[in-house]
């Protein structure tokens, strides 16, 4: 097993279907008419950074456990909130309260809409934001994770089992 907990924990629920989504998404990609090279390695830029950003804003809610007993239905929802906007075009969302909630409180914009104007329309401006972002929460979620679990385990500590 790896000793980095954090790692422990990402990868200890592997699910078989993630793998069957990879090759999935690569046979989807034959369908993109005018595929490029460069497209490719558009998608699977996005993609890496996609997933960044995916796993820091799970990996809050994972680390909620720490203060509240379960918090596994609670990732199951987040989980589903953010990839049910990727369902429908980005316009449905533009001039609404839905826009500023997926921009904030959920970073759908962040996971699924910018990604996809970025393969269509790259922007090296809105490209380094994106990354720039989904560095810097991916490396305060780290730190908060740590710091979260240093409480976890002095709290664990006083509890005596006899």
């Amino acid at each position: 097993l790896p000793k980095n907990i954090l790692v422990r924990l990402l990868s200890n629920k592997m699910m078989i279907g993630a793998f069957w989504d990879f090759i999935f998404s690569f046979m989807l990609m034959c369908l993109i008419p005018n595929l490029s090279l460069m497209i490719v390695f558009k998608i699977l830029i996005f993609s890496f950074i996609w997933s960044i950003t995916f796993v820091w804003f799970l990996l809050i809610f994972t680390s909620l456990s720490f203060f509240i007993w379960s918090s596994k239905n609670l990732v199951k929802w987040v989980f589903e909130s953010i990839l049910w906007p990727s369902h429908y075009p980005p316009w449905i969302f533009e001039n609404t309260i839905l826009k500023y909630i997926l921009m904030t409180v959920l970073p759908v914009y962040f996971v699924v809409f910018i990604p996809y104007e970025l393969v269509l329309n790259f922007n090296l401006l809105l490209f380094l934001k994106l990354v720039a972002v989904s560095l810097f929460f991916l490396f305060l979620w780290i730190l908060t994770f740590y710091k979260w679990l240093k409480r976890y385990e002095s709290w664990n500590m006083l509890n005596t089992n006899v």
